[in-house]
C-alpha cells in the first residue's frame, strides 16, 4: 500500500480536531504541559493556513524574532517583525521617528 501524501487542507482538519481534542481535555487544574500542548499545536495550525493562503513564513527580517508574526503594515525602514515593531509602537507613542532605526541594531 502506498503512502498517501495529504494535502495542506486535509493536513488544517486534522491539525483542528487535534486542537479541539486538546482543549476539551482541559480542565481547571490542567497542568502548564498541557496549555503548552495546545499552544504547539495552534502554532502548527497558523503555520498550515498561512501557507494556504500565501503569506510569507519566516520573512521578518528581525534577528530576534525571525519566524515570528509579519507585521501586515510596516512602516517603511522598519522590519516585518510584528513584536519589535508593536513594541516600538508603544515606546514611540504610535508614532514613528523621523529617523529609521539603525540597521546595525
Amino acid at each position: 500500500m502506498r503512502d498517501r501524501v495529504s494535502t495542506p487542507l486535509e493536513q488544517f482538519h486534522a491539525q483542528m480536531g487535534t486542537i479541539n481534542d486538546l482543549v476539551f481535555q482541559l480542565t481547571s487544574d490542567s497542568p502548564p504541559a498541557a496549555l503548552a500542548d495546545v499552544r504547539d499545536a495552534l502554532m502548527v495550525a497558523t503555520s498550515t493556513i498561512s501557507g494556504m493562503i500565501g503569506l510569507p513564513r519566516g520573512t521578518t527580517d528581525c534577528r530576534f524574532h525571525p519566524q515570528g508574526p509579519i507585521d501586515p503594515v510596516a512602516p517603511e525602514g522598519w522590519s516585518n517583525c510584528l513584536l519589535c515593531n508593536t513594541h516600538r509602537r508603544r515606546s514611540t507613542g504610535g508614532h514613528r521617528s523621523e529617523r529609521p532605526p539603525s540597521s546595525s541594531n
